[in-house]
């Protein structure tokens, strides 16, 4: 999967991080550490823009999910790629005045197939403590991330704002049909091959997780939230020419997976996109739109940046 945050608003520039002791509306990113006591085994970047509104009590985490494009068992390269992703998203936040978070989580290439910046269904089942259940680590990054905002007399609104694209896309569809509760806004861009649909069969083949919903409740621990997951703002999009699929890879899915995938939705990663939305219509998830941008391949192009501005400031004024 490919590293790919708005390229053609910023050239990637170095950049330091500063500590919540030091002056943090300097316009760099703050490096939170890991806590393990608080449920999180991974450090996260917080960019908080140099801006009025900021005190103000209006104010949303936007959350992105790092990745990398590639494994790697040196957490720093894992890092320096989530610094890029804060960098990139910096001009953005400062429109949307919203504060960037954004997960250092590893991907091994010891333990490969925990693909962890898909969030797939390796982490959510792994018995290694500091790669499972990644979205209830973000979640524990997050409520930390409030905590550290409030002692600054800043503020931050419940619910939060949500970006992927390619292995984050996935983490970003899968995250919010977890946590619906959580996310007022999620765009998913080119999710691996498949978005995540929210029914349990379809042509009477059980859908498991990541595929579906049929075994939700066995490797999440609760129930799928379909009411609040219809009240979440959700911007699906793909490239006419993106052929970028998880869905042939044993990282991005198992082979019984692979298999009802390829069996009842096709090969062609536009095709699959068509039932999807067909799915996503016939079950009233009236929240979702599905767009295709033609002549697109598997990038964010100015006309994507744009109407992804557009989503976001229409729905952060709720």
């Amino acid at each position: 999967m490919t590293n790919c945050f708005w390229p053609i608003i910023l050239s990637l520039i170095f950049i330091s991080t500063v500590s919540f002791t030091q002056d943090f509306t300097s316009d760099n990113p703050i490096k939170v550490n890991s806590d393990i006591e608080k449920g999180f085994y991974w450090p996260y970047f917080l960019f908080i823009p140099d801006s009025p509104d900021t005190v103000k009590n209006n104010i949303r985490l936007f959350v992105i999910p790092n990745n990398t494009g590639k494994t790697n068992d040196t957490l720093s390269v894992h890092e320096r790629s989530a610094l890029k992703t804060v960098e990139q998203a910096k001009l953005v936040s400062q429109k949307m005045n919203s504060i960037v978070l954004v997960p250092i989580f590893p991907r091994s290439s010891s333990e490969w197939k925990i693909y962890t910046h898909a969030l797939d269904r390796d982490v959510m089942i792994t018995k290694n403590d500091s790669l499972k259940r990644l979205d209830l680590q973000l979640i524990t990054m997050i409520v930390d991330a409030k905590e550290k905002l409030k002692e600054k007399n800043i503020l931050v609104r419940d619910k939060i704002l949500m970006l992927g694209f390619s292995a984050s896309g996935m983490f970003v569809n899968r995250f919010t049909f977890l946590h619906p509760e959580l996310v007022l806004a999620a765009a998913i861009g080119s999710p691996g091959g498949w978005p995540i649909v929210p029914v349990k069969k379809y042509n009477n083949v059980n859908l498991n997780y990541p595929v579906g919903i049929n075994d939700f409740e066995e490797i999440s621990g609760k129930d799928f939230n379909e009411d609040e997951l219809k009240k979440v703002n959700i911007y699906f999009f793909l490239g006419e020419q993106d052929e970028n699929d998880s869905v042939v890879f044993d990282d991005g899915y198992d082979e019984p997976e692979r298999k009802v995938i390829i069996d009842n939705f096709g090969m062609n990663l536009q095709e699959r996109w068509s039932i999807c939305k067909k799915i996503y219509e016939e079950n009233q998830f009236n929240n979702c739109v599905f767009k295709i941008y033609p002549g697109v391949g598997h990038k964010i192009n100015n006309q994507i940046i744009g109407d992804l501005m557009n989503f976001f400031d229409n729905v952060n004024e709720k």
